[in-house]
């Protein structure tokens, strides 16, 4: 890999080595500052490497949209059940998972829902908070909010099934 350019293939076959974390020093190195230069410009590199981050995880990129919205939903947060409120905050997107909805935190901690990616424009799936409450209430569930529900009901797995 040359320090001055770095194609696609080279910027895939370093991305092991350049990936963060690593040491520091490498930072101002010709070499890494190349591959990031690639990585800014690129878009189809760009995904590739949202898309190996996600993996790398663990998380099944299939389970979202596309991979914009896993990387940002999931790059600080495993795919887990509802995130604590603290845990929330530090990612980008919100994925509420028993509603299968997607949205974008404010300043003020609050959330706005979103339809679309903000950066590929895909739809985000329809919600399921009306299914969500339709159903608890046909199984009992007067006040979901207060209530405790079964656990299936706080994850997807209520419709993934």
């Amino acid at each position: 890999m040359t320090p001055s350019a770095v194609s696609c293939d080279e910027f895939r076959a370093a991305y092991t080595n350049e990936r963060m974390p690593g040491p520091a020093s490498r930072l101002t190195s010709p070499t890494y500052q190349a591959w990031v230069s690639h990585l800014s410009t690129c878009r189809a590199c760009a995904d590739w490497f949202q898309g190996e981050e996600v993996k790398r995880k663990g998380i099944d990129l299939g389970r979202f949209p596309c991979v914009h919205l896993a990387y940002y939903t999931a790059a600080w947060v495993e795919d887990a059940p509802p995130p604590s409120e603290s845990q929330s905050r530090r990612t980008a997107i919100v994925y509420q998972a028993r509603f299968d909805e997607f949205g974008i935190h404010l300043f003020d901690g609050s959330v706005i829902g979103i339809r679309h990616c903000p950066w590929c424009g895909v739809a985000t799936p329809p919600s399921r908070r009306e299914e969500w409450f339709a159903r608890l209430k046909a199984l009992g569930f007067d006040d979901p909010v207060d209530q405790r529900v079964p656990p299936e009901f706080q994850t997807d797995a209520w419709f993934r099934r």
